[in-house]
């Protein structure tokens, strides 16, 4: 036996404990390995309970490879079980009115496209050889294609060329970094490129979609929800840079300096996501509204888009407000480190002059202990003998060198004070 089929055999054991069904469990675990591709599920609502919880189970655990699930289809009893094993290695999602969810790792499934009636088709980091061939099956033109590829250089804005027309809406990742969705719209089709860790938005625009799946929507109401859902997460992430921002603002008015550890550099890091975020705003409400005319056929759409509209102005105010609230949160610092700075330097002062003070007091002891206490004859050592020169004459000469270095020691400084002037 290899090691392959004991790994399946040890799975399928693991599945028995949940499904009780040898073969089921067999079936499963060799789906899970990647050694079959599972069944589509039926179009009907049949509710499989086994199927939900031996995969949540394995998810959970960690022991399930998805590698194997080359195309999946879900209903919505199984959507939300199935999702996270069915794109863990896919980077093509396949959405059609006719046969709902698909998932691929290449473009494979593109040659059963003519029998869709409208469809969406999502890459997550295409290669400018995919976009190319898109491009060409699709009809776009090559500054279209140019503009996908180079993320880089995108800026937020939408283009009418054709028969399609294509947006451009930048989102963020993790505060900091910038990524491009392109979204391209055409008669009965959707294309969207974007990078993995935009991915987010694409699921919960699914699961939106199932929310509204009694509802019959189209092409429209699918950029509709990418445009709000990448607004949302900006406007949830600068819900959390004001809730940062207002602790910083508490934490400068109530704690003592010696608290502040860090507090300048976490200033620093919420300003510059401030900038990217107003970056990333300033360009948002000009391309809804352009979109909004172009898509907003109905008016329950182009009231969905005005709302799109009152939360990027809502976005812009509060990244105003909390640059705002953050600048004299900063000044606030600045001045309390100044006030502790000039309270630290007069502390220093008094405590220089006080030691000061002692040395004026030592020094003329000093002096005399040096001009007295030397081991030759100083004068009037002994009372009973007259002073003689060649007694004291070491002790002279001792104190002309002293005398002599603290004289020239006077002229250095006196010269190079001059030669500063």
């Amino acid at each position: 036996m290899t090691q392959r089929q004991e790994t399946q055999k040890q799975l399928a054991a693991l599945l028995e404990t949940e499904i009780e069904d040898v073969d089921n469990a067999e079936k499963l675990a060799a789906i899970l390995l990647g050694d079959a591709i599972p069944d589509p599920p039926s179009s009907s609502n049949v509710y499989s309970e086994w199927d939900r919880d031996a995969l949540q189970v394995l998810a959970e655990t960690g022991t399930v490879s998805s590698g194997g699930i080359i195309q999946y289809l879900e209903t919505p009893e199984t959507r939300d079980s199935t999702r996270k094993l069915s794109t863990a290695s896919m980077r093509v999602l396949l959405l059609s009115d006719i046969n709902g969810e698909q998932w691929a790792q290449d473009l494979s499934m593109l040659d059963e496209t003519e029998k869709y009636g409208w469809l969406w088709l999502d890459v997550t980091d295409p290669t400018q050889c995919e976009v190319e061939q898109l491009g060409q099956r699709f009809g776009l033109h090559p500054l279209t294609v140019e503009d996908i590829v180079d993320d880089a250089t995108s800026q937020d804005k939408m283009e009418r060329i054709g028969g399609y027309a294509l947006v451009m809406y930048r989102t963020t990742t993790d505060m900091t970094a910038e990524t491009a969705f392109s979204i391209v719209v055409g008669s009965g089709w959707i294309l969207s490129f974007h990078t993995s860790a935009a991915q987010m938005h694409v699921d919960r625009v699914l699961d939106r979609l199932q929310e509204h799946s009694n509802e019959l929507l189209g092409s429209s109401f699918v950029v509709y929800a990418l445009i709000d859902e990448i607004t949302d997460w900006l406007t949830m992430t600068m819900t959390q840079i004001e809730h940062d921002v207002v602790q910083i603002d508490n934490a400068v008015m109530t704690q003592v300096p010696e608290e502040h550890t860090g507090m300048l550099q976490h200033m620093g890091l919420l300003r510059r996501r401030i900038v990217g975020i107003q970056r990333l705003q300033l360009g948002k409400p000009d391309v809804v509204r352009r979109v909004a005319r172009v898509l907003g056929s109905n008016d329950e759409l182009g009231h969905h888009f005005r709302d799109v509209c009152d939360h990027l102005a809502a976005l812009g105010s509060l990244c105003t407000q909390c640059e705002v609230v953050l600048s004299r949160a900063h000044s606030n610092f600045m001045a309390q480190m100044s006030l502790k700075m000039n309270q630290t330097t007069h502390g220093l002062g008094m405590f220089s002059n006080r030691w000061l003070v002692l040395l004026g007091l030592m020094l003329p002891l000093q002096l005399v202990a040096m001009a007295f206490g030397q081991n030759v004859y100083v004068p009037w050592m002994y009372s009973d003998q007259p002073l003689r020169f060649d007694t004291i004459a070491p002790w002279l000469g001792i104190m002309g060198c002293i005398l002599l270095a603290f004289a020239v020691g006077l002229g250095f400084a006196w010269y190079r004070n001059y030669l500063s002037r």
